[in-house]
């Protein structure tokens, strides 16, 4: 996944990469790629599966 231009980093994030000490900015920037991939996995929606169930002839609809 990419971050589109209207992404965010939060503010901990932000916070984290200030407090913590890194031996380069290379690894700063690893750092900084990683949090930004789980910031984007962590805000992924997965949609509930529909199951349709018939009970005495009336479509029921179930949500899991």
């Amino acid at each position: 996944m990419n971050p589109t231009k209207t992404f965010k980093l939060t503010k901990r994030t932000k916070t984290l990469l200030g407090i913590m000490s890194f031996p380069n900015a290379h690894v700063r920037g690893e750092f900084k790629r990683m949090m930004i991939q789980a910031q984007l996995q962590s805000e992924v929606r997965v949609k509930a599966e529909v199951r349709k169930t018939y009970t005495g002839g009336q479509p029921v609809v179930e949500v899991a």
